[in-house]
């Protein structure tokens, strides 16, 4: 519930400093679904999801999640989250905890190239345990150079989303997101990149992070 989708970061695969400010944005077919992504030149970042409640940062090597579908909203420690999640689950459902975390990872494969919004890149299916392969891509991996930092932020997002996830890592899909920059990820298309100054406001937060003992309880009162 939680987990599902969700975008957070940490610094460790980031580089030390960026070449600039960078600010992509992806979206669905249509429009319906737009994530925005900052990426400040001292590697702090910015993720946020539209329509949706939650904007994930990266600040300082540390990565917070911000919840507006708590009042006021929760502000979370990505690992700190994870194990109340985690804690949660173990004591309401522990049958479907032990589930996730056994169940089989999706699996993908190379698939020649696909050209999304003028950019070309490789392209990867996903392959269903019967064998069979999807239709369209999962997702479309670029090798330029110029967006080298925006797929580094995007995959360790990516990774820290994991955290929250009983089924742990991907280490094939971390493989892929690490080869390059998604111009295509489950179903958000890369629609521009610019290397506009990024005003530092954007990564502030709009409160401390809250305490372990805290997030618990909005959780737990979450659930009755």
């Amino acid at each position: 519930m939680w987990g599902k989708g969700l975008l957070s970061l940490s610094l460790g695969f980031l580089p030390s400093v960026a070449e600039a400010d960078i600010t992509a944005t992806y979206a669905a077919a249509g429009g319906q679904k737009v994530t925005k992504v900052e990426v400040a030149a001292n590697g702090n970042l910015r993720s946020e999801t539209s329509p949706g409640a939650r904007v994930i940062f990266l600040r300082d090597g540390v990565s917070i999640m911000v919840d507006r579908h708590f009042t006021p909203p929760m502000v979370a420690r990505v690992d700190d989250l994870a194990a109340a999640i985690f804690e949660l689950l173990a004591k309401v459902s522990p049958a479907a905890l032990e589930q996730a975390r056994h169940a089989p990872h999706r699996t993908f494969v190379l698939q020649g190239t696909a050209t999304i919004q003028g950019r070309t890149g490789d392209a990867y299916y996903e392959r269903a345990a019967d064998g069979t392969v999807s239709a369209t891509p999962f997702v479309v991996i670029s090798h330029d150079p110029a967006l080298a930092p925006l797929g580094r932020a995007m995959a360790e997002q990516f990774e820290q989303g994991e955290k929250l996830s009983p089924a742990g890592a991907n280490l094939a899909t971390r493989e892929i997101l690490r080869s390059g920059t998604p111009l295509f990820l489950n179903g958000l298309e890369l629609q521009s990149v610019s290397n506009a100054a990024i005003d530092p406001v954007e990564f502030d937060l709009p409160a401390p992070a809250e305490t372990p003992d805290a997030i618990r309880k909005q959780l737990t009162e979450r659930q009755q």
